[in-house]
């Protein structure tokens, strides 16, 4: 009898798909695999209806900087600030990228921020009495937990995505904060806010869109890298103010980065009146030593005069225009006051604000 393989293929197809089926079989019995498992959905659905991730992609995102899901918590440092203190615990709630934990750091607050916190969800960790922005934010640190540190003034909002944004530009590992830039809220429209607003949050600056690399960290709204912060040794718990600009000194020394993304805004709800937008001036540019030289005093009176008196007055501010003629004076006599009782902070490190 002569055997025809016409029909099946050659004698060599035939002995290949015999072995492929002796092969499925065995594999099927030992309950290692289906010979179907090519046909299977990559994204498939577990008993209780949740998709699972194919343990391909996992293995893939396991090996990048950022994990899928990377943890926050959120953070207010507060002193008697139960006035803005609902409205900036809001925009931290919600948030479209949740946090973790929220907390509140309550400085000696003689109000009832503390109350206004806890009914919110807010764990409150409390000094006493005020230890100053140094400490309140080297408490923060401490009681963090989690991967990032999302640090916000309790006079400020945040907008719903500027946790997710911030988050975007943490795949570089060597990224140790994220923050943007700071403008009043339409809410504000005295004559402080004014002067502050243009002068100091410097609102009619262009920034442009191109997040870009800074050496000078804020933290008014501002998302940071935990480990970072731990590894150059905390905030400096002696320091009532400028602590950020002093912890940015050593990040950056250390080989981190910090990022400014004008695209990022956070706003100020924060009533000021003439004194309290000039003890701001003279902490964002006073800076930790707390000194100003001859020279810097006459470039201060300098600047005071043309940009800034000019734009005010080109802008029908009469009332502005004299708050920033006065304030390089007052700057100079705040330091003369502090050289005098030789309560400065720190005179070996200097810094400005830009």
């Amino acid at each position: 009898m002569i055997w025809s393989f016409n029909r099946f293929g050659s004698m060599d197809d035939i002995l290949i798909r015999l072995i492929l089926f002796i092969l499925s079989n065995c594999l099927i019995r030992s309950k290692k695999v289906s010979p179907f498992f090519f046909l299977r959905k990559r994204n498939r659905e577990s008993h209780d209806g949740r998709t699972t991730i194919p343990h391909e992609l996992v293995l893939v995102h396991s090996q990048t900087k950022l994990s899928l899901n990377p943890t926050v918590c959120a953070c207010v440092p507060c002193r008697d600030s139960a006035i803005s203190l609902p409205d900036v615990l809001n925009s931290i709630l919600q948030q479209t990228q949740p946090t973790k934990r929220t907390i509140l750091i309550d400085d000696g607050s003689r109000d009832n921020s503390r109350e206004i916190a806890e009914k919110k969800g807010f764990k409150v960790i409390r000094n006493p009495s005020s230890q100053g922005r140094g400490q309140a934010r080297k408490m923060a640190v401490d009681a963090c937990k989690e991967e990032f540190l999302l640090f916000c003034d309790s006079t400020n909002v945040l907008p719903s995505d500027f946790l997710a944004r911030a988050m975007t530009h943490f795949v570089d590992d060597k990224v140790a904060a994220v923050s943007g830039k700071i403008a009043n809220h339409s809410s504000q429209r005295g004559i402080a806010a004014k002067w502050r607003g243009r002068h100091l949050f410097k609102e009619q600056h262009d920034f442009g869109k191109i997040p870009k690399e800074t050496k000078n960290l804020t933290t008014y709204g501002t998302l940071m890298r935990t480990q970072s912060i731990i590894e150059v040794g905390n905030f400096d718990s002696s320091l009532k103010h400028s602590e950020d600009q002093e912890l940015g000194r050593r990040l950056t020394e250390a080989g981190y980065r910090i990022i400014g993304d004008p695209e990022l805004t956070v706003y100020s709800i924060r009533e000021e009146s003439w004194h309290s937008v000039l003890e701001r001036y003279w902490r964002w540019y006073g800076g930790v030593e707390e000194s100003i030289s001859l020279s810097d005093y006459v470039h201060a009176i300098r600047s005071s005069i043309n940009p800034m008196t000019i734009s005010d007055l080109r802008n029908g501010d009469l009332l502005v225009a004299i708050l920033s003629l006065y304030c390089p004076h007052y700057g100079f006599i705040r330091h003369l006051i502090r050289k005098r009782m030789g309560r400065a902070q720190r005179p070996k490190f200097t810094s400005s604000r830009n």
